[in-house]
């Protein structure tokens, strides 16, 4: 297996001869018939994502017949940034990598080849026919920003899909209007992940703050109106209210409003945002948008009056992309890429019928759409960072605690959890009234 990555740009789209060069490395690059490790491996000790493994991929399975005739090549493309960004698109590629290390004799020999590309520019279809015309027939694309390339590259080239029998990986995106039988949409049910968000940030700030009600108070922002935003609101205010229901004497409050203005650019709009949101004198701030994480660690770092915040992430563990200010951050809200993408690749490539059975349970119909939540693996709470020993052992205490709440759930209530809308007597909302929701729920909590 060789870890290879290459770039695509604008420049050697006219001819592509150039990035089919860079590409064509599925000959075996020893003598064995295995392929050496490069470079771009991540060490499991380096890596941002955990995933549960499952024992039946070994080296027996991997060189049987069936998966032999197979001849497997992956690829991963990212939509945008580097494989190695310690967000979406590296903990996609850890997959790869737990892949590689269940099926390897050592470092030198790997028995797959997987291939990172990076487009630049506009050269997404460039980068899928580049990847399948030299072998990849398992490509993984991490990212929304794939969806309509992608999209128009399976309805204009279905017929050389099915004969290479391509699996195609979206992560975070759905297609719709496209039939094609090995696309598989993984997406995840965050806002179970955030009802135990809401719950452990309440019983932490009620272990911090007994006497105190003033300070038991969090405050939030988004990105935009919609449901890939506000999955992860709507679920931390239920949350938030199913643990001041338990505890009427220790309620946590929330900031009156939730800015879901805050766009996805580090511009002055967001900053803006962010400034308004520590304004709230708020203990606990959840900005999910995009880089506001990173402008809202800023400005509790260059603030003494915001000395005493703490910050949540979003999507991946964010502490570990800010180690120097790991100790601001309380948890993170996780997409388990990793998990979702190992198990759809161990289902569909190498077919083990035990991760097979455990994806059709988060199947979406008829449909190859699969969305996951937490019995599945594939959302979380991070672990806390918090810099102070005793406040972190505090908010550990708390996240475990709102996991077992969570669990003990009946089906009812997790399906409210996840349902966009206030109270379970409502009917679910559509994105263009999630704001409704969203500020119905903050007067509820706030009640």
């Amino acid at each position: 297996m060789k870890f290879k990555k290459y770039l695509l740009s604008m420049a050697g789209i006219s001819s592509i001869a150039l990035p089919l060069a860079a590409i064509s490395c599925g000959e075996p690059t020893n003598d064995s018939g295995y392929h050496r490790r490069e470079e771009e491996y991540i060490q499991p000790s380096e890596r941002v994502a955990v995933i549960k493994k499952n024992t039946s991929l070994t080296m027996d399975l991997a060189t049987s017949e069936k998966i032999k005739a197979k001849k497997l090549k992956f690829a991963l493309i990212t939509d945008t940034g580097k494989v190695t960004d310690k967000s979406f698109n590296q903990s996609a590629w850890e997959a790869l990598n737990t892949i590689a290390d269940q099926t390897q004799k050592s470092a030198n020999e790997q028995l797959f080849e997987f291939v990172a590309v990076e487009p630049t520019g506009d050269s997404y279809d460039q980068s899928y026919n580049a990847a399948i015309d030299n072998g990849a027939n398992v490509i993984v694309l991490p990212g929304f920003t794939h969806g309509d390339h992608i999209k128009t590259f399976i309805k204009t080239n279905i017929e050389k899909l099915r004969a290479k029998k391509v699996i195609i990986i979206g992560i975070d995106f759905t297609l719709d209007d496209v039939s094609y039988e090995n696309f598989y949409a993984l997406n995840f049910d965050v806002s179970q992940a955030s009802w135990q968000l809401g719950y452990a940030l309440s019983k932490y700030l009620s272990v911090e703050y007994p006497n105190n009600p003033e300070s038991r108070k969090l405050a939030s922002l988004g990105g935009g109106a919609f449901f890939g935003v506000t999955d992860f609101i709507t679920g931390y205010l239920k949350g938030i209210k199913a643990f001041n229901d338990a505890n009427s004497t220790l309620k946590t409050k929330h900031a009156d409003t939730i800015d879901l203005n805050a766009g996805f650019k580090p511009d002055n709009t967001q900053t803006a945002a962010v400034t308004n949101m520590l304004g709230t004198e708020a203990k606990i701030v959840y900005p999910v948008a995009g880089p506001a994480t990173l402008t809202t660690v800023d400005q509790i770092t260059k603030n003494e009056k915001y000395k005493d915040r703490l910050v949540v992430g979003v999507d991946v563990d964010q502490s570990k992309a800010l180690p120097a200010n790991k100790g601001y951050f309380a948890t993170s809200v996780l997409k388990n890429v990793a998990q979702a993408t190992y198990d759809i690749i161990l289902a569909k490539a190498f077919e083990i019928s035990e991760v097979e059975n455990k994806i059709a349970h988060i199947k979406q119909g008829n449909t190859n759409n699969f969305y996951g939540g937490y019995d599945a693996g594939w959302v979380a709470l991070a672990d806390s960072t918090i810099g102070d020993t005793a406040k972190r052992e505090a908010m550990n205490n708390a996240i475990n605690e709102a996991k077992e709440k969570f669990v003990a759930l009946s089906a009812e209530d997790k399906a409210f959890v996840s349902a966009p809308k206030a109270r379970k007597e409502d009917t679910n909302k559509n994105q263009n009234e999630i704001k409704t929701v969203v500020d119905e729920l903050i007067t509820i909590v706030n009640n």
